[in-house]
């Protein structure tokens, strides 16, 4: 990720704090690992899941964007 930071001329920190934040995000409704087994567990369709999922990752969206972009300014 150093390369790609210093391409693009902002602080490796932040391509660092991209990258973790954008798969932690994405881990919300990828059907890998437990999601699934949860799901089922618990009776909820994963139909049912992304719905519910879908406006909170909105939201933690913009959020991301905002602190990357105060990131990348400091």
């Amino acid at each position: 990720m150093a390369p790609l930071a210093d391409t693009v001329g902002i602080s490796r920190a932040v391509v660092v704090t991209a990258y973790n934040w954008g798969q932690g995000w994405m881990a919300f409704i990828t059907p890998t690992g437990l999601i699934l087994a949860t799901l089922e567990m618990v009776d909820v369709t994963y139909n049912k899941w992304l719905k519910f999922i879908l406006p909170l990752m909105g939201i933690i969206g913009v959020f991301l964007i905002i602190m990357l972009v105060l990131q990348t300014l400091v």
